[in-house]
């Protein structure tokens, strides 16, 4: 029995065995190893090198960093060229997919200028040719058309030229470089992406997790229109829900600041509810608890129930959500099923960058323009601001660089607070202006608007900045701006609701208060809309 094993074991030995002599034999007779080689340099310098060079312009990494991401990723992909190029069938039916992605991912990462992420992979994904050169031209076709055309030459040459694949040497050379010198270079350099088509697997395997754990919370979630009575009377009607990113309402002057952050919304007579507070003090918690009947002792009833979207939508509103926000991501993941319930949607931001680069609100005015000239009589929008987001100085213009010295580092703690505030506050002026001309382009119909953050923000008390940290009590990041305007048609008609609202101006109200406050300001009636909870009604 132990001669017989020894026997096994000898034979496997000799089928997996290749003598250095006969490995270098191998790689000095036959021209795979240069092909590789080749077709590896020709694809990393294709689409790798233009977004290093945006990676640089943009100041995200410095030149040296760059440089030897570019070495690097040459080393990563000559163990995937390698790999592929073991089966001929393979190599054939992988070949042109990878290079089809790539161009456009490469393309699309130049020309929004933004980094490779779980947004822009979200963006390769979901988005087709055709709509694609209607946002970037048809250089992208091109583009794509050239890159595929150079794929095709690789494998006409594979096909033609390569013969006699030597699958054992190419296997001991994928470990040994792997082992050897993959990783001890990785290591060493601890890099923190890998270039294409590495991190466009990585992203797109994040990307595909989310989504598929998005649709598992969709089927999950119950319509509340389809089990509840809900009834809307009314013919016309325009319901605009803004919400605001880390606007806090203790830095508002209409609660008492002592800075003038909020002269639109003062002019157009919006009225600012001073004793406002989030569910969450991030947005994956807040969004979600602020469209719903979640509460923020009972968050987990946004995973059970349809949001407020789903009810106007079943009582023929022509529902939008527009996004200066992500599309997909970790943050995002627990909003998307909410976006979905949306007959239309519209990512402005399309790169989901916050902090990288300039992200500004007014690009969503045109938009919101646009959609209003449909003149649809019942619409309910919900406007996804970018706002306050960390880093501040890339959420607003010169124009608004009122107050002075400014934050200038992306790190908050190495600023002082007069530079955070003053960088802060100049973001809620360019917010109050936003938020005040989609007010103004309502103004001439029947409609009330709602601005309310998704939560507040950190400016260094007690060392903490920003809002990463979840489900803390903190008063700075649960004090959220709100603000409600509504149009002299909807006063004419809704006298009550608009007297009510003023006088709870004072009280305290949460994002617990918002899904019933949409509804029955709305004036839609049902068993589901608890009227103690309203804004519209007197609140104890």
């Amino acid at each position: 029995m132990g001669f017989i094993k020894r026997e096994y074991l000898y034979g496997l030995f000799r089928k997996i065995y290749l003598s250095p002599g006969d490995f270098f034999m191998s790689v000095a007779g036959n021209n795979i190893f240069l092909f590789n080689l080749v077709l590896c340099i020709t694809y990393t310098t294709l689409f790798n090198l233009p977004i290093y060079y945006v990676y640089q312009k943009e100041g995200f990494f410095s030149s040296s960093f760059l440089i030897q991401s570019y070495f690097l990723t040459i080393l990563l992909n000559y163990v995937i060229f390698s790999a592929l190029s073991l089966f001929r069938v393979v190599f054939y039916l992988a070949l042109l997919p990878l290079f089809f992605l790539s161009s456009v991912t490469a393309f699309l990462v130049v020309n929004f200028k933004v980094k490779l992420n779980m947004n822009s992979v979200a963006l390769v994904f979901e988005t087709n040719l055709h709509e694609a050169s209607g946002v970037t031209g048809y250089e992208m076709v091109i583009a794509v058309i050239l890159s595929v055309l150079i794929a095709l030459l690789f494998m006409l040459y594979y096909r033609k030229y390569v013969r006699n694949i030597p699958k054992k040497a190419i296997i001991y050379l994928i470990i040994f470089q792997s082992l050897f010198l993959n990783l001890p270079v990785m290591k060493y350099f601890s890099f923190r992406f890998r270039g294409i088509p590495n991190d466009l697997y990585l992203y797109g395997k994040l990307y595909l997790k989310e989504k598929r754990d998005s649709v598992k919370m969709s089927r999950k979630r119950v319509d509340l229109f389809e089990k509840y009575r809900f009834d809307y009377k009314g013919s016309d009607l325009t319901v605009v829900l803004i919400i605001g990113e880390a606007e806090r309402g203790l830095n508002y002057s209409s609660n008492g600041y002592e800075r003038e952050t909020d002269p639109n919304l003062k002019a157009l007579g919006a009225v600012s509810f001073k004793n406002a507070y989030s569910c969450g003090t991030i947005t994956r918690v807040s969004v979600p608890c602020m469209l719903t009947r979640a509460t923020f002792n009972n968050q987990s009833v946004s995973k059970r129930e349809k949001s407020v979207i789903s009810i106007f939508k079943g009582l023929g509103f022509e529902t939008y959500w527009i996004s200066n926000q992500g599309v997909m991501g970790e943050h995002e993941t627990p909003i998307t099923p909410v976006i979905n319930e949306s007959k239309n949607r519209i990512f402005v931001n399309i790169s989901g960058a916050f902090e990288d680069k300039d992200v500004l609100d007014e690009n969503i005015l045109p938009v919101f323009k646009n959609l209003l000239s449909k003149n649809n009589e019942k619409e309910f929008y919900v406007i996804n601001l970018i706002g306050s987001h960390w880093y501040y100085e890339h959420h607003y213009t010169e124009k608004f660089r009122k107050f002075t010295p400014v934050c200038k580092s992306k790190f908050g703690q190495k600023c002082s607070k007069e530079e955070l505030y003053n960088s802060y506050d100049n973001s809620l002026l360019y917010t109050d202006w936003v938020v005040s001309e989609i007010m103004k382009m309502v103004s001439n119909r029947n409609a009330i608007v709602f601005f309310v953050s998704d939560h507040g923000e950190s400016l260094g008390e007690n060392g903490i900045y920003t809002h990463w940290v979840e489900n803390t009590d903190r008063t700075e990041q649960r004090s959220v701006a709100w603000f409600v305007y509504v149009t002299d048609e909807y006063k004419k008609r809704h006298r009550d609701f608009y007297e009510n609202f003023r006088a709870n101006k004072e009280k305290y109200i949460s994002h617990d208060n918002l899904f019933y406050s949409l509804l029955d300001c709305a004036g839609i009636e049902s068993p589901v809309i608890d009227k103690k909870l309203s804004i519209c009604q007197p609140l104890e």
